[in-house]
């Protein structure tokens, strides 16, 4: 099954194009085989790249890996195959993961970002077949009503998108199907958009997409939770139990949140403050059992989940 990620064949610019830095064309990355005693990226570039092309910071899934540092920072040009090699130190890269690596040209070599260097944000693909790359999904509660939006940065054979619906503690049904806009399913990516005009019911309701190919095979999304007024919060843990890996999905309008995630020698693994965020990540999660607790700010009001690791 395909996962919204992006292409081996392609890395998105997804803040500012600028004239002399662009996101590489094809990536490759090594851990530890190559000619870097830890591991390597190799950037292959439409043009040659500038010798000023620094690496700033590594995300892996959306999230920050400060142990993954490049070494040196001045990569390695080949201007025959218009290359950039960097070698990077630290912990291995999930070959699978989607990786979002900010480039900057250091034109003043201070191994500082200037406010007059250009910088760039880059989503580096999985080694794997093309995707559709989607690249949000929101839900408002709009009077009690719900507004879907989507977006989408490439689409490959791509048939449509199924709307889900999940109330409370119920199995999720498909409320409407929206058609692919790109001619054939296959091209550069757009926006949707889908009114759910059913009331919100009481308690939380969760959302999500359901892409579906030309071919049948299909991926989802993350979850959006919406409450509805006067409703308990509740929050949403998947999958649970994981395997070292687990979203957390909480309603729209809950405001400023304090996390703790323990383990239950009562030992504090994660811990968050002054969150407002609608989705949580919780990862590298060592089997057991953990206890989530969240506290708003606002209200006082806590909500405990229980997780499970295998």
């Amino acid at each position: 099954m395909k996962k919204f990620l992006l292409s081996s064949a392609f890395a998105f610019l997804i803040m500012n194009a600028f004239a002399q830095i662009a996101c590489p064309l094809d990536t490759k990355r090594n851990n530890g085989n190559g000619s870097c005693s830890a591991g390597q990226f190799t950037f292959t570039y439409a043009l040659v790249p500038s010798a000023a092309l620094r690496v700033n910071k590594i995300f892996e899934n959306g999230i920050h890996r400060p142990d993954i540092t490049t070494v040196p920072e001045v990569p390695t040009i080949n201007v025959n195959k218009k290359q950039a090699v960097f070698c990077f130190s630290g912990g291995n890269l999930d070959p699978a993961a989607l990786l979002k690596i900010e480039f900057w040209n250091d034109t003043d070599n201070d191994g500082q970002i200037d406010a007059t260097e250009e910088k760039i944000d880059c989503f580096i693909p999985t080694q794997g077949p093309l995707p559709v790359v989607l690249a949000n999904f929101n839900a408002v509660n709009k009077s009690g009503k719900v507004s879907l939006t989507w977006e989408t940065l490439q689409e490959v054979e791509n048939d449509g998108f199924e709307i889900q619906r999940r109330v409370g503690t119920g199995k999720y049904e498909t409320v409407a199907f929206v058609d692919s806009k790109v001619i054939g399913g296959t091209g550069s990516g757009t926006t949707y958009s889908f009114d759910d005009n059913a009331p919100l019911a009481k308690g939380v309701t969760y959302y999500r997409l359901r892409q579906v190919d030309l071919n049948g095979q299909a991926a989802f999304s993350e979850v959006k939770a919406l409450r509805g007024v006067g409703s308990p919060i509740v929050v949403s843990v998947y999958p649970n139990p994981s395997r070292g890996t687990t979203n957390v999905a909480i309603p729209e309008g809950t405001g400023t949140m304090d996390v703790t995630l323990d383990d239950f020698a009562g030992r504090s693994v994660q811990r968050w403050n002054g969150l407002n965020v609608r989705n949580l990540q919780l990862s590298n999660l060592k089997p057991g059992m953990y206890l989530l607790r969240i506290t708003i700010r606002e209200t006082g009001e806590q909500i405990t989940e229980r997780v499970t690791v295998q």
